[in-house]
């Protein structure tokens, strides 16, 4: 009986491209959203201490009514911000952070909303703290890999508090989904509240980059080992025919990994460099040694079929 093109389709086994495709499908359309929790926006202090933490107002619909609700979380210090502590309490009265504020030493602070901390001590402003450009790039490559992409910036100095415990003068900085920034002796400090925790300002941004680089160069080292291997035998052409497979093979597995992992951009930046020189040279030296065998106990560079 004659086979017809359907039932040769039906029967056909799925080839390994098709179950890769398959896969990455099932993972992108089962991927699951996440909400970025609410960054600190708001710092209180109440006799002897001080309150940090967010507020919002969500709207809930029952039916055709709606209603607004006020969420709010808070965290507690006794020790002038250096240590904090989840609460199901709420500062009462107190004194609110502002966006300028003067301490009791006549020195004032301002915050430039997403940009830096300044102060004035009898001359004019000048800056107290701010970010440089290349650690704001860190910072967002590091914020929230997990759900989207989030500018660091948003919240970022919001609001600010000066107290003063005894001779120390402290100064607390509300930033957002970064927690909060502490000056007290000289020194600023990034604290974390409430999980919202500073990410490290460590490691180049051009590291980021270095796993895409890493993949383009080793997919790209497949012609380069098929043109070694072109001025060769038969057999050796194969062999380097068959290196060339590996890495075309292995270029689209590390990006399937890159694209499905969530490591710190440092870390997956160097690993993937590393696999993929790895690959690469594990390739090649196989082939050339592959090569420089002797066949059937003839010299090397022989090929078998030479009379």
């Amino acid at each position: 009986m004659q086979r017809t093109v359907s039932d040769a389709t039906r029967r056909r086994p799925l080839r390994p491209v098709d179950a890769a495709m398959t896969v990455l499908a099932v993972l992108v359309c089962t991927a699951t959203s996440c909400d970025e929790p609410h960054g600190i926006d708001r710092v209180v202090v109440a006799g002897d201490a001080l309150w940090a933490g967010y507020g919002e107002t969500r709207t809930l619909t029952n039916g055709r009514d709606a209603s607004e609700q006020v969420v709010q979380e808070w965290a507690v210090s006794s020790d002038g911000g250096r240590t904090w502590t989840a609460t199901n309490d709420q500062p009462v009265g107190g004194i609110a952070g502002a966006v300028e504020q003067c301490g009791d030493s006549g020195r004032c602070w301002r915050v430039i909303p997403g940009e830096r901390v300044e102060m004035q001590d009898g001359a004019g402003w000048v800056t107290a703290y701010e970010f440089t450009t290349e650690q704001w790039r860190r910072m967002k490559l590091r914020a929230g890999r997990d759900c989207g992409d989030p500018d660091p910036r948003a919240g970022a100095f919001g609001e600010l508090l000066v107290t003063d415990r005894g001779d120390e003068e402290t100064v607390l900085v509300t930033m957002g989904s970064q927690g909060a920034l502490r000056w007290s002796g000289g020194e600023w400090r990034r604290v974390g509240i409430l999980g919202r925790d500073p990410v490290s300002l460590s490691g180049p941004s051009w590291l980021a980059k270095l796993d895409v680089w890493s993949i383009v160069a080793l997919a790209a080292s497949a012609p380069v080992l098929l043109l070694v291997g072109a001025g060769r035998r038969t057999r050796s052409r194969r062999r380097f025919a068959a290196a060339a497979g590996v890495v075309l093979l292995a270029a689209p597995v590390l990006a399937a990994i890159v694209l499905f992992t969530h490591w710190d951009y440092a870390v997956e930046g160097v690993v993937i460099a590393g696999v993929a020189v790895g690959v690469f040279l594990a390739s090649l030296l196989t082939a050339l040694a592959s090569d420089g065998k002797a066949l059937d106990g003839r010299p090397p560079g022989r090929d078998i079929s030479e009379p």
